[in-house]
């Protein structure tokens, strides 16, 4: 009993620094297997896909398999946490042995995601106690990575938010040293107006359609984030030259794009955007190539917006 709760603290440890929700799992099964060593472990998975629970991992003998599991054994793991789901219960291919299984929950929207079951001669209370509070921290780590996985995004225009941008920027100037890496900032032109002349509203509606349009024109090197309020960033890599061309193109297809709006009924309208594009000078710190980039599209600005204005410094080398 004491090994396993020392275990079952090792994984809490380990479990909060999962990089995603199968790597999650395939921890919560290690440890599973050491806590119940003389046990076949499984985990079913419900995946919004085929609303079917897959097998994702287990110890049996055909693995990545999908069942329709029953609704009473789904309520009777959630009403017993965990449960003792007989053999005759479950589908054939998992053989003749019961099941002790505990649910495993998402935090928002609360629902249940998975479930985790052992296969054990005798379901002594230990074991119930051990599974079920295993099973509870394997739902306390996804819930963390449900929370990560928010604060990367803007809510709004669902591309990278602002802190993770740069935290993904400063791991490319470190593995791409000797590629071109260029930044581009993008700011809504005569954003405010949209607000006061239309609605706050129809302001979110063209900052939500505004992020896709990026995504879409977004290369797969490329990373698109938020600056703030209606202002934007794109990283760009390659050939300098070639990617003034695209920050140009990029331009264009934002002026001849329309953008759905509901004022009060559904119409559309354009705008324009003004960018400035730098790009990292050698040993340059982040900061600088940020300020360096939020010149040039102060220039752009300042020139009469809808307009691209690349850096002096890589102009003035070419």
């Amino acid at each position: 009993m004491w090994l396993q709760l020392s275990t079952l603290r090792t994984f809490l440890q380990q479990g909060i620094q999962a990089t995603d929700w199968q790597h999650l799992i395939e921890l919560g099964m290690e440890f599973a297997q050491r806590m119940f060593p003389e046990s076949q472990v499984l985990c079913f998975w419900h995946s919004m896909i085929s609303s079917q629970w897959e097998l994702l991992s287990n110890t049996l003998s055909k693995p990545n398999t999908s069942f329709c599991l029953d609704m009473h054994i789904l309520n009777q793991v959630v009403a017993n946490n965990p449960a003792i789901i007989q053999y005759e219960q479950l589908p054939k291919e998992l053989g003749q042995s019961n099941l002790l299984a505990a649910p495993i929950f998402t935090i928002k929207p609360k629902k249940l995601q998975g479930i985790l079951g052992i296969t054990l001669p005798i379901a002594n209370l230990n074991n119930r106690f051990l599974l079920g509070m295993l099973a509870s921290e394997i739902s306390l780590a996804l819930a963390h990575l449900q929370f990560q996985e928010q604060a990367k995004y803007d809510p709004l225009s669902r591309v990278l938010s602002r802190r993770y941008f740069f935290r993904y920027l400063a791991k490319k100037m470190q593995d791409c040293a000797q590629h071109k890496l260029g930044l581009l900032m993008l700011d809504i032109d005569y954003f405010k107006s949209v607000n006061d002349t239309l609605s706050h509203l129809a302001g979110d509606m063209v900052l939500e359609q505004f992020g896709t349009l990026l995504q879409k024109m977004a290369h797969a090197d490329d990373l698109v984030g938020k600056y703030g309020g209606e202002e934007f960033m794109m990283l760009l890599e390659g050939d300098p030259q070639k990617n003034i061309e695209r920050a140009e193109f990029i331009r264009e297809q934002i002026a001849i794009t329309p953008f759905a709006i509901q004022h009060p009924k559904e119409q559309k309208i354009y705008i324009s955007a003004s960018l400035g594009l730098s790009f990292h000078g050698p040993e340059e710190a982040l900061a600088q190539w940020i300020e360096r980039t939020d010149q040039a599209l102060y220039r752009a600005k300042s020139k009469g917006r809808n307009c691209v204005v690349a850096d002096s410094l890589y102009l003035a080398s070419q």
